[in-house]
């Protein structure tokens, strides 16, 4: 991909149908997932958390099923937290 193409705003975004589950609620750790649909694509992030230590982390994973064509998809994960 050129450089340029790259600086020019985004043509659409990853947010129709986006849909929410719980799909792990134990004693110590939940997760959720997050599904969002655009561009003939599909993103679904699990958001877990942990108690104790390990919640000191988010982890997120990312399953993509990629079928728009010509475009890149770019990821961003903008946060304002405290400590």
């Amino acid at each position: 991909m050129d450089w340029n193409d790259r600086k020019n705003p985004p043509i659409d975004y990853m947010n129709k149908d986006v849909t929410f589950k719980i799909v792990e609620q134990g004693p110590v750790r939940v997760a959720l997932a997050v599904t969002k649909k655009g561009q003939n694509s599909e993103i679904t992030q699990i958001i877990s958390l942990a108690a104790g230590e390990a919640g000191k982390v988010i982890e997120v994973k990312n399953e993509i099923d990629w079928q728009s064509k010509e475009v890149s998809l770019k990821a961003a994960f903008p946060n304002d937290c405290c400590q």
